[in-house]
């Protein structure tokens, strides 16, 4: 293959790349109502892994990073991440554990349509900006 489609491939590649980045970064600072730096947030994500929905749900109410693809998408393709509630729900009577929720409404809203969700993964702790003395 010639160099310079060689090369332009990989100047398209960096600036969708960045792209991805600076959107990502915006959702996520609208989400937790404050700025996250890029790297913080990746060392923090080292050594986290995805767990597939059809393997384990969350045990806990919380958030969660999920991996999700449109409903009427029936080809392999890479996964889009987005933040997403989950909600684990119980039969009050017996306290049998059933299934819980993906709460993908944010989602769906800006898709513009039914999303599944395959994977997820802890987020995180927040960081909390300490005051000066």
């Amino acid at each position: 293959m010639d160099n310079s489609i060689i090369k332009f491939t990989h100047e398209i590649a960096e600036i969708i790349t960045e792209r991805t980045k600076t959107d990502f970064l915006t959702r996520v600072n609208a989400t937790f109502g404050y700025e996250v730096d890029m790297n913080q947030l990746v060392k923090a994500l080292n050594g986290i892994t995805w767990v597939s929905v059809d393997d384990e749900l969350p045990a806990h109410y919380g958030e969660y990073m999920v991996a999700w693809l449109p409903k009427d998408w029936h080809i392999e393709k890479r996964c889009f991440m987005s933040m997403c509630e989950y909600e684990p729900m119980f039969d009050g009577v017996s306290s049998t554990k059933y299934p819980g929720k993906w709460l993908t409404a944010n989602i769906e809203k800006q898709w513009g349509g039914a999303v599944t969700v395959y994977a997820w993964m802890e987020l995180p702790e927040r960081y909390v900006v300490k005051e000066a003395d």
